[in-house]
């Protein structure tokens, strides 16, 4: 279900640089980033949890791991 995304994104991306909106290392960047947040932030494992934490001056990162 992913390589569609992938695929559009990656148009997104080179659109925006052959339009001089973005440079590359923006959309490596952006890319990296989407990447690692989708590894990181789902549940790939049963039983472990990354929560992202946002609100009210508080920033950070909730992990818990059911055993």
């Amino acid at each position: 279900y992913a390589v569609p995304a992938y695929v559009a994104a990656t148009y997104v991306g080179y659109s925006r640089v052959e339009a001089d909106k973005h440079y590359v290392e923006d959309v490596v960047a952006g890319a990296a980033i989407g990447v690692l947040t989708s590894y990181f932030l789902t549940t790939p494992y049963e039983g472990l949890e990354i929560t992202p934490l946002v609100g009210d001056g508080v920033y950070g990162v909730h992990i818990s791991k059911s055993w």
